[in-house]
């Protein structure tokens, strides 16, 4: 499941950008793998899913729960990606409400997936 959930969480920072010029290949994905940014934002997300998981939280409060939580994070996923030349004109400021809302999204999925195994 940590695999996954960190390529979506990549993926999501990606895709909040709504100034790329398209989805960004896998290319793109594995420039950010491994790095302090990524890294974080995956250890962040995964803590609060397991806590919010543990505690059987609604689905309806997940996505919230996460973007507050790791919102540092995701500013930081995002500006490595302005900074790698993957952000197609976009700033943090200008992005950061389109990636919250993709992140948020993908931490209800990714959270869903944890409570059917």
């Amino acid at each position: 499941m940590r695999l996954s959930l960190s390529r979506i969480l990549t993926a999501s920072a990606f895709a909040a950008l709504a100034l790329a010029p398209a989805t960004p290949s896998f290319a793109q994905n594995a420039a950010m793998q491994g790095t302090p940014s990524r890294n974080s934002m995956e250890q962040c997300v995964q803590t609060v899913i397991n806590r919010l998981a543990r505690a059987n939280t609604p689905e309806t409060q997940v996505g919230q729960q996460v973007v507050q939580s790791c919102d540092a994070q995701l500013r930081a996923v995002l500006a490595a990606a302005i900074q790698a030349g993957q952000a197609g004109g976009c700033t943090v400021d200008s992005c950061i409400d389109m990636a919250r809302g993709q992140a948020a999204q993908d931490a209800i999925m990714a959270y869903r997936t944890r409570q059917m195994r």
